[in-house]
């Protein structure tokens, strides 16, 4: 299993990053999540939201999913996963009707 804190770390090193960038929210309920603001926005502009497999993330991507982000005053990222880091919470837009 891939270890998202240290892949995390890696990627912070080889850029140059500040220490601790991308940040990691984990939630111990994953209802606590829904307590998120940018959780709320994107509820409210009806997205689809879910938890999946950080190991089934590309899967996910390709279906249209992405990670759900938060960023800070100054753009730093903050990624919403289970206390495990094994589920990583995703959001797909709704679809367009014509």
């Amino acid at each position: 299993m891939i270890d998202l804190a240290a892949l995390v770390s890696l990627f912070a090193e080889a850029l140059g990053a500040t220490k601790g960038w991308p940040r990691i929210a984990r939630f111990e309920r994953l209802d606590d999540a829904e307590r998120e603001t940018v959780v709320h926005d994107l509820r409210v502009a009806g997205h689809e939201l879910q938890w999946g497999r950080e190991t089934h993330l590309r899967q996910l991507k390709r279906d249209g999913w992405m990670p759900v982000v938060e960023r800070d005053a100054i753009g730093r990222p903050t990624i919403f996963v289970d206390r495990l880091e094994e589920l990583v919470l995703v959001h797909r837009p709704p679809p367009i009707v014509a």
